[in-house]
């Protein structure tokens, strides 16, 4: 399984439960994921730049949480 690593002031949990929303945002379709740090920020309550270095953790991260073996794989 994986596990996140803390972010800022962000704990390991913190930034698994954003992962999980930014995982349910993107698997509904509803917005184009460069608006994603945004949406993050104002829903978590978080500054834009700690949003953004989620947002980046979460992308790098994506195709080897879903078990995409080449990243462009991830659609």
């Amino acid at each position: 399984m994986f596990t996140p690593d803390p972010i800022g002031a962000l704990s390991v949990e913190q930034v698994h439960e954003c992962f999980i929303w930014l995982d349910d945002l993107r698997g509904s379709d509803m917005v184009n994921m460069y608006a994603a740090p945004r949406l993050l920020a104002e829903a978590f309550g978080l500054d834009r730049e700690l949003a953004r270095k989620v947002w980046a953790a979460w992308s790098k991260t994506f195709a080897m949480r879903h078990g995409a073996a080449d990243p462009r794989e991830t659609t």
